[in-house]
């Protein structure tokens, strides 16, 4: 009697849906509690590799539950996470690298070992950054076969080298697992929710999130863009997206003056999702804007002398001085952080890095990989024009978002020209500047998938009632 019961109840578990995936949860969450508390107990020891597996194991359960929330373990990582793992080296990987690597391992490895083929979902992005990645990846061995003789090559250099290819190839991947794997708004929005979110604790500047790089330019683009064109937000959530537009406009401008990388970029976006949405509020925007220019006159012009003098005439210089190096090595460039060697050998005292993606890019991937970088960035430029012409009329999160997006590749590209804030050199942000870049990437990739997503929904769109 009582096996028949046992064995009934079993079935009952095992058979019926609901209670199987009940007990998974149950099981995943025991998991992860006895994860996090050993993660505490072997980071308090300094048993790094060990903290650095258990934590990995939160990515691998969601991966095995609910593969698409991943990205949201990806951007908290970036975020907030800042334990690192060495390398022997001066720079160190973050977790962040070693979050998308799961994810994206994960989400490859089915369709190269069982289904014997990559499949991914079409984009005008594709083909240029799978071309690019593969040329980094031709650059890094073309580099060091053909490297100068005289060119000395230190101890943790191939390991540098190495590391900063794959820091490519990582936010390649990240791109690509965005646009392939998110198949749910709610998804996308948990993301953002974070990210606006994080931005509250960034605005304090506490230490506790990662704020550099591009960070100022995505909260304003998409905390401003939410606020004018989604029309089904409540609105004090629209007026606390404001809020954070102006929170973020004076951290990047007001308090970052001398610091073009950081205001310029943001002013750009804030300007051109003004003018999107409306010219009257556009015109107002510069009307503010002058009177502001004409009233702190005397900061201004002090604060362009100070950014002048630190860090316009030394860019120019070490643009010339790398060109040195890139003018013989047009083709392929000289690999991921080559220069660097090149500098050390022949100007030690006179090499300093470029501060400048564009530079990097020819001077690691030479011509070609420029061309492939630039075609990437094009297409989804592009892209996000039409996505925002399609989606511009519907004022939801849809038509916010594909704004946001457009408007936050023109701030990359012009943030690109400021600093190495896309594609970090190993040399200046260092392995750890994955956190940040791996915002635009991620932001960029998510146009895609939104526009996916939007074209199967079936929610009418909102109409226009006012022209402001």
């Amino acid at each position: 009697m009582i096996a028949r019961m046992s064995v009934a109840v079993q079935g009952f578990f095992w058979q019926h849906p609901l209670m199987r995936a009940n007990l998974v949860y149950a099981l995943g969450a025991a998991v992860l509690l006895l994860a996090e508390i050993l993660l505490g107990l072997f980071i308090g020891r300094g048993s790094q590799i060990i903290a650095f597996a258990l934590f990995a194991l939160p990515g691998l359960y969601l991966v095995i539950v609910y593969h698409r929330f991943g990205v949201v373990l990806i951007m908290a990582a970036a975020l907030f996470v800042r334990f690192k793992v060495g390398t022997g080296t001066e720079s160190d990987i973050v977790m962040s690298m070693a979050v998308t690597g799961l994810f994206v391992a994960l989400w490859l490895l089915p369709q190269l070992v069982v289904q014997k083929k990559l499949s991914l979902r079409p984009t005008s992005a594709n083909k240029p950054l799978l071309l690019f990645m593969a040329t980094t990846v031709l650059a890094l061995v073309w580099s060091n076969i053909f490297r100068d003789p005289l060119v000395y090559a230190w101890g943790s250099f191939p390991m540098v080298q190495a590391a900063s290819t794959i820091v490519i190839l990582l936010l390649g991947g990240a791109f690509l697992l965005v646009v392939n794997v998110v198949d749910d708004l709610r998804t996308w929005k948990a993301v953002i929710v974070l990210f606006l979110l994080s931005s509250i604790l960034g605005y304090l500047e506490l230490g506790l999130v990662q704020t550099r790089g591009a960070y100022a330019l995505w909260v304003i683009a998409l905390a401003y863009s939410q606020a004018l064109f989604n029309r089904r937000l409540p609105w004090w959530l629209r007026l606390a997206c404001l809020g954070l537009t102006a929170l973020w406009i004076d951290w990047s401008l007001f308090r970052r003056l001398t610091w073009l990388s950081s205001w310029v970029p943001c002013v750009c976006v804030l300007a051109l999702i003004t003018l999107l949405r409306s010219k009257k509020l556009f015109i107002l925007l510069m009307i503010l804007v002058i009177a502001f220019l004409f009233t702190q006159k005397h900061v201004f012009e002090a604060a362009f002398a100070a950014e002048s003098e630190e860090s316009g005439d030394t860019r120019l210089a070490a643009w010339a001085v790398n060109w040195r190096v890139t003018g013989r090595h047009l083709l392929l460039g000289t690999g991921p952080a080559g220069y660097a060697a090149y500098y050390m050998t022949y100007w030690p005292n006179q090499g300093v890095a470029t501060h400048n993606n564009y530079v990097d890019i020819v001077a690691e991937t030479g011509l070609i990989g420029l061309a492939f970088f630039l075609w990437f960035f094009g297409a989804i430029l592009w892209s996000g024009y039409n996505f925002y012409r399609r989606f511009r009329q519907r004022w939801d999160f849809v038509s916010a978002y594909t704004t946001a997006a457009f408007v936050g590749c023109i701030g990359a590209i012009v943030i690109m020209g400021l600093g190495d804030w896309v594609t970090p050199f190993a040399y200046t942000q260092g392995i750890e500047g994955y956190d940040y870049a791996l915002y635009s990437w991620m932001f960029l990739g998510g146009l895609y998938a939104v526009e996916r997503l939007a074209r199967q929904d079936k929610t009418p769109p909102i109409k226009e009632q006012s022209k402001v």
